[in-house]
């Protein structure tokens, strides 16, 4: 491996610390290496073109925001956790440096996700968990329709609507009462959120689906990506979702049969410790 670009959360401490160290162990292995701040502007404007791996250095958010901001580049992300939440995460600091040789000299495997665009008002994003709509700061319900491939589903007033990936199936929907896809699925859920009538189940639709969401009512909403973008939404906007055209790659060192796994440690509350396998990067 020529080159490593290291993206890290400088809001935290320890993840700037480990960032440093990570730069200098890859360094002094003879492999060139840049590092940037994930809140960094035009992340993907400088070395990219000529990186092969990029390691995110914080939490699960920290990881979909690189992931987003790097998407039309192709390159594998090693997600090592140094925050609160590592659901989505690869390794944790410490587990990270003492494979940090193995990783530099190829070892793993790529995971390939699906990910989601969406587009409102000549506005467009990618989204690695979800794509969602919520009422603003007044405690009122808002009115929702949505269409799938020009054909129309249903309508309900409720707190809100998300259109999830896989990854994003354990993350809000899941939170929500929706079904947990595994995370290789080109799949995508629609679920409504507090809705009523309460009937309106999750619905899983193809990847080649084209979905539209329009705003209802006398009532403004949000729309969220990842639960990091936030953009207004007034009655009568629409929100075109489909399948991007980009896919997320993860670099993985655990064995091929880790989901299940770390699913379940999750909803019994148990920290998931990944055991390592030993395949090459494909």
């Amino acid at each position: 491996m020529d080159f490593v670009g290291i993206i890290y959360q400088s809001k935290l401490e320890q993840a700037t610390a480990l960032a440093e160290i990570i730069e200098g162990r890859i360094s002094d292995l003879g492999t060139g290496v840049w590092s940037r701040s994930s809140w960094e502007e035009g992340l993907n404007q400088k070395e990219l073109p000529e990186t092969q791996l990029i390691i995110s250095v914080g939490g699960d958010g920290t990881l979909l925001r690189v992931t987003r901001e790097t998407a039309g580049w192709d390159v594998p992300i090693l997600g090592i956790n140094a925050g609160s939440l590592g659901f989505l995460t690869e390794l944790d600091g410490s587990d990270a440096l003492e494979h940090l040789e193995d990783i530099v000299n190829g070892k793993g495997w790529v995971e390939q996700r699906s990910m989601l665009e969406a587009s409102s008002g000549g506005s467009k994003w990618q989204a690695m968990n979800e794509v969602a709509i919520s009422r603003g700061g007044a405690a009122r319900t808002i009115q929702i329709s949505v269409e799938v491939d020009n054909i129309r589903m249903f309508a309900f007033s409720g707190d809100g609507l998300l259109v999830a990936t896989a990854t994003g199936s354990t993350a809000y929907n899941l939170a929500a009462g929706g079904p947990v896809l595994p995370p290789t699925s080109a799949y995508s859920i629609i679920k409504a959120v507090a809705s009523h009538p309460l009937s309106q189940s999750a619905i899983v639709v193809e990847e080649d689906s084209s979905i539209s969401v329009e705003l209802k009512g006398n009532h403004a909403a949000v729309l969220s990506i990842d639960g990091h973008v936030d953009y207004p939404l007034d009655t009568g906007d629409k929100v075109s979702i489909r399948s991007s055209n980009f896919k997320a790659k993860f670099l993985r060192l655990q064995s091929k049969n880790y989901f299940y796994g770390a699913l379940s440690s999750i909803l019994s509350g148990q920290r998931y410790h990944p055991g390592l396998a030993d395949d090459r990067i494909d």
